[in-house]
């Protein structure tokens, strides 16, 4: 099975499949930066593109793809196409801008502004998919990706599913230390395990890491992620977002929509955000 638009042109997967051209890999799936060549008027253009290797049949493959082809937001990463033959293989936009993660990492401090308007950008995804009934289920800053001129968007749908009608979810996914205490636990779960991830993510944008990036295994977390958690945050909004996010109760952790219409995110503090408590006048434990 193989969709991809007539005007556009892709390698053949064994030339695509090098390991010069490999950029990141992981236990189900390789990324590869290759060339493709798209029709305009009467000329060929080229541009740079991702090609995300599936390497394992049980990861959602065809599921991310076909969830997110219908997608039109411009917070979230739409594909270009898919080539199903001996192996699946799906074709992204490339980002030049790397991911979020990259971006906190090459800098030893940011302000409020620029944690708030990256910040707001994956909230409109988030906001987004949630409306048309998704749930991402692996929410973390390496997969908020930015593009040449610095917009963010959300992408690895591999795990996403439609949230039913009626109940709850009850696939066990996601990546730890982002994971939600009530999937983590083996409970069941709905948007709000989103909200706990994207508040995992908002914690490191602050604090250069996740509450939980000192522990050894999952048996740790099991344990941490019950506890309380410690903010190194001065601006109450800010603090009160947080813990908002990240309340250990589902039935009191805020929606998606009370997250974008919250306080900080619409306000226009501008205070340094240092990774380094050292840096900071005092902290808060709740």
């Amino acid at each position: 099975m193989t969709e991809i638009p007539a005007d556009l042109k892709f390698p053949r997967i064994y030339n695509i499949m090098t390991s010069k051209n490999l950029v990141a890999d992981s236990k189900y799936s390789s990324i590869y930066i290759t060339a493709y060549r798209k029709k305009y008027k009467k000329h060929r253009i080229t541009k740079y593109c991702a090609a995300k290797l599936i390497k394992k049949s049980e990861y959602a493959s065809e599921n991310e793809y076909y969830i997110t082809k219908n997608l039109n937001h411009p917070n979230v990463l739409k594909p270009l196409g898919i080539n199903k033959s001996l192996v699946t293989m799906i074709f992204y936009p490339w980002m030049t801008g790397g991911t979020v993660k990259d971006y906190i990492s090459n800098r030893f401090c940011l302000t409020e502004h620029d944690v708030r308007m990256m910040f707001k950008q994956m909230v409109e995804a988030v906001k987004y998919i949630h409306s048309v009934g998704i749930v991402h289920h692996d929410l973390k800053l390496d997969n908020f990706l930015i593009t040449k001129n610095g917009h963010v968007k959300l992408s690895d749908f591999g795990l996403a599913t439609y949230h039913p009608k009626i109940g709850y979810l009850k696939n066990h996914c996601g990546s730890p230390v982002y994971m939600a205490p009530e999937i983590l636990l083996g409970g069941q779960h709905t948007y709000s395990a989103d909200i706990w991830s994207l508040g995992i993510c908002l914690y490191e944008l602050i604090h250069g890491k996740t509450p939980f990036d000192h522990l050894k295994n999952i048996k740790e977390l099991e344990k941490e992620v019950q506890k309380p958690i410690e903010y190194l945050v001065d601006n109450i909004e800010l603090l009160d977002l947080l813990m908002r996010m990240l309340s250990f109760y589902i039935v009191a952790r805020i929606s998606i929509v009370d997250v974008s219409n919250h306080a900080w995110l619409n306000s226009e503090s501008n205070a340094l955000l240092s990774k380094e408590a050292s840096f900071r006048k005092k902290y808060a434990t709740i």
